[in-house]
């Protein structure tokens, strides 16, 4: 009786074990504290560049601008995948990752397209990153609709 109840012990001590590192396995979901803080849907509120507009044309680029921030919407999924809508004409899909600093997110498209844009601020609510092409600086500021 003794060896039974010694044994019950045991076979309750490893279900309890189990059970917990189940649990442990089930919340974790591989990804760095840095990198939860990318994931979710983000939307534009602001857009800024200094590029020089004609002003002719400049009633036509604010309303590009304004466009755009009403249709931006860019999805970081835990399994390092996004979905970016708003800059072409179709939904763009891919993967993306950053470096461990969290300064730079690199995006690679499944058309072969690859970018990096460089994060000056990510607090899980709200990001702003900017982007180099030759001359033209842009910063574009993100905030998050949804986990």
């Amino acid at each position: 009786m003794f060896n039974k109840l010694l044994n019950y012990r045991e076979m309750k001590r490893w279900l309890i074990i189990l059970s917990l590192f189940s649990f442990w396995a089930a919340c974790s979901s591989g990804l760095t504290e840095t990198e939860k803080k990318f994931v979710g849907t983000w939307r534009m509120q602001n857009y800024t560049s200094n590029e020089v507009v004609p002003p002719e044309q400049k009633a036509a680029y604010d309303a590009n601008i304004a466009n755009l921030k009403s249709r931006f919407r860019l999805i970081l999924l835990e399994d390092k995948t996004f979905l970016r809508d708003g800059f072409a004409p179709t939904t763009e899909t891919g993967e993306w990752s950053i470096n461990p600093q969290g300064t730079l997110l690199n995006f690679k498209g499944q058309d072969g397209k690859a970018g990096t844009v460089f994060v000056e601020k990510n607090d899980g609510k709200e990001m702003i990153f900017s982007i180099e092409e030759g001359q033209t600086k842009v910063k574009l500021t993100l905030v998050k609709i949804a986990d």
